[in-house]
Formats: C-alpha cells, sequence, structure tokens
C-alpha cells in the first residue's frame, strides 16, 4: 500500500471534521507550542489519530473513505485492514504529511480572513 493525498482527499478529511464538530483553526493551533516542524507534524497526527478514533461513530463512513482514498483501496479492502499492522504503519512512513498539513495551514489561514 502507498499513500497519496489529493485535493479532494484534504475536502473529504474537512467534511469529517466538520462531522465530528472539530474546528480546523483550534486543532492547528494545538501544534503552535512544538518547536520544529517534525514535532508539529507527530502532535498533530497523533491528536487526529485520537479525536477520530473518539468520534468514529459521527463519520464512520466518511473515515473508511478517507483513509480508503489515501490508501488506494476499495472501502471494503480498508475495513478488512489490521489497522494496527497494517494501517498505522504504512500512514506513519508517508512523508507527505508535512505538505498535507501545510495545505490545512494554508486554507486555515484563509479562514482567518
Amino acid at each position: 500500500m502507498k499513500v497519496k493525498i489529493t485535493t479532494p482527499s484534504i475536502f473529504k478529511f474537512l467534511k469529517i471534521l466538520k462531522k465530528i464538530d472539530i474546528n480546523l483553526k483550534d486543532l492547528l493551533g494545538k501544534a503552535d507550542i512544538a518547536e520544529d516542524i517534525e514535532e508539529k507534524q507527530e502532535q498533530l497526527g497523533m491528536e487526529l489519530f485520537t479525536l477520530l478514533l473518539e468520534n468514529i461513530d459521527k463519520a464512520e463512513q466518511d473515515i473508511y473513505e478517507f483513509f480508503a482514498e489515501i490508501l488506494q483501496i476499495s472501502v471494503d479492502e480498508y475495513k478488512q485492514l489490521d489497522v494496527f499492522s497494517e494501517v498505522l504503519p504504512v500512514l506513519s512512513d508517508y512523508t507527505g504529511w508535512k505538505d498535507f498539513f501545510t495545505r490545512l495551514a494554508s486554507l486555515e489561514k484563509s479562514l482567518k480572513r
């Protein structure tokens, strides 16, 4: 499996945040205390994962669709994967998270206007 995040993936992710009542500005602001970009990315990743797990009942199908899309597999295939041995290692090895969070941050800045 290979991760591929596209612009539509970002919009799908924003839809999930809205469904689980997470404010993008608040989420991105939680990582502002980090000293470096890698630490900030790690904080955001852990925060996102925790929030998604805590609120999965509010957007379960959307979450399946988002992760299936970025892993380039079907939703049915995604549902059969072991999250700890098959999904998390692939997601944690993905080097494009910086770009993903940069795009989210730029959206957040445009929301402030």
